[in-house]
């Protein structure tokens, strides 16, 4: 059926839309955490914490798409999660470059627009899934250096308590 989105519809739209970029971020995040933690001859605490602070906006100010090539090309990540993130970037560049492009018109129309929105929500969904599977072999690298992944998980959890102004 041809008509304009509601009001509710529009808001929810945009909230998909702003949820699925946050998510997206989320594993770009991570993949540059990935890239420097694994993919650098890092010693633990071989670094000040401004020059490691530094290291990781170098990597995070890449794109996406550079930084899954990046992380591919050093082999960081098993096949089946390599594939998952190309698929991830060519949907990520549908949703931020095409989707208005490609899907605008499909707003207009109830089936449509519901398929629209059953591909941006699988989107966000396959990035928070993506984001927990990434966080495995990173833990498990961070382990083989010596490290303990529950003293990192609090030194975090301080951080955000913190922020959150629970200092």
């Amino acid at each position: 059926m041809q008509r304009q989105m509601d009001r509710d519809e529009l808001a929810y739209f945009y909230h998909c839309v702003g949820r699925a970029i946050w998510h997206m971020q989320y594993v770009e995040q991570t993949l540059g955490q990935m890239l420097l933690i694994m993919g650098r001859d890092i010693k633990p605490n071989s670094l000040d914490p401004e020059e490691a602070e530094s290291m990781l906006l170098s990597v995070q100010k890449k794109t996406l798409g550079a930084i899954i090539n990046e992380v591919v090309k050093k082999s960081l990540l098993p096949a089946d999660i390599e594939n998952r993130l190309e698929k991830f970037n060519s949907e990520r560049r549908w949703l931020v470059h095409k989707s208005v492009i490609e899907n605008a018109d499909d707003l207009y129309n109830t089936h449509k627009r519901a398929d629209v929105f059953k591909r941006i929500d699988a989107f966000t969904n396959e990035a928070i899934l993506l984001n927990k599977d990434l966080l495995v072999p990173l833990e498990m690298h961070i382990v083989s250096i010596g490290l303990n992944p529950a003293e990192l998980a609090e030194k975090a959890e301080q951080e955000l308590r913190a922020l959150k102004g629970f200092a």
